[in-house]
């Protein structure tokens, strides 16, 4: 029985399976610059065709981002109406499609906003008191737009300091821009 092998699919690995190493925290030390790159993902200078040749969709990405917006407006941050008069125009502007808002309060006073959209979500956690906000941003469209929407929320809670993270995530079958996003979204 091999117990290196999770049967997981080589499409979907970004970092080599770590029985290919000597060093077993090679990537670790290595971390800042991998000298081994797969190269799996594309540029935006890359030559690609408009439109996908198949019609069926075999795969459906996403992608996490996991935002801490720190030193921001509590003024911003001390209900879920100006959490969401904050944050709705913000998306908008890049033209996002929402499709719905959920807002609501916690025992503590701690409001939490979550904005449904046709590109995916965002679940905003705030505390006016620490001058946080906590943003799950999980797109399953619009991916090269990441940037773009992470400034927003950054400046819709007029936020002076921030950490960030993304990770691969499931997305959404049947979204309409499917074949574009396929092309701009790497392997």
């Amino acid at each position: 029985v091999d117990l290196t092998d999770h049967g997981i699919d080589d499409q979907n690995l970004f970092i080599t399976p770590l029985k290919d190493y000597d060093y077993r925290y090679h990537e670790i030390h290595d971390y800042v610059k991998n000298p081994y790159p797969q190269k799996a993902c594309k540029n935006e200078t890359d030559v690609v065709d408009d439109v996908v040749d198949s019609n069926f969709q075999e795969r459906s990405p996403g992608v996490v981002m996991v935002l801490e917006a720190e030193k921001a407006d509590a003024k911003i941050l001390k209900s879920e109406k100006s959490l969401k008069d904050a944050i709705v125009p913000a998306l908008q502007k890049q033209d996002l499609s929402i499709v719905t808002t959920i807002g609501s309060t916690n025992e503590d006073g701690l409001p939490t906003l979550i904005v449904m959209m046709e590109e995916g979500y965002v679940v905003a956690r705030a505390w006016p008191g620490a001058s946080y906000v906590a943003y799950d941003l999980h797109l399953w469209s619009v991916f090269p737009k990441i940037q773009e929407i992470k400034t927003a929320l950054l400046e819709a809670v007029k936020s002076q300091s921030s950490s960030v993270f993304r990770i691969v995530a499931g997305g959404m079958f049947g979204v309409d821009t499917w074949k574009v996003d396929e092309k701009s979204r790497g392997p």
